[in-house]
């Protein structure tokens, strides 16, 4: 039982140095259509984050890193890359009153409204 104890406090001071934006996410359409998986770390002093794109499944560029993640108060910018021709998704988002981040995705110049959930811890 102390064990248990020590291991849970360990975990939530851990806990208390990252971020709102600490964990799993999904990037999708408004009508449900999920783009891309992410997972991001939220430290005090940068966000990180890796991608995997949910529309090509099994395609050896599929996933990476996320190029650069900018958030300046209630806006959220993801540079992520697409595809192995060098392209970029570029993501702008702002916080929303429910907690998730509602804007626009432009991939090969073509912008569509996204929605950024959280699906994990």
């Amino acid at each position: 039982m102390a064990y248990d104890m020590r291991l849970r406090s360990s975990f939530m001071s851990a806990q208390g140095y990252q971020g709102p934006l600490d964990g799993g996410w999904t990037l999708a359409a408004p009508g449900g259509e999920e783009l891309f998986a992410l997972q991001l770390v939220d430290r005090p002093d940068r966000l990180e984050g890796a991608w995997r794109d949910l529309r090509r499944k099994g395609a050896l560029d599929g996933s990476g890193l996320v190029d650069d993640i900018q958030r300046t108060g209630s806006e959220l910018t993801l540079r992520i890359p697409s595809g192995s021709g060098g392209g970029v998704a570029v993501a702008s988002l702002h916080g929303t009153a429910d907690g998730r981040w509602a804007g626009e995705l432009t991939e090969g110049g073509q912008p569509r409204p996204i929605i950024l959930r959280r699906t994990g811890p």
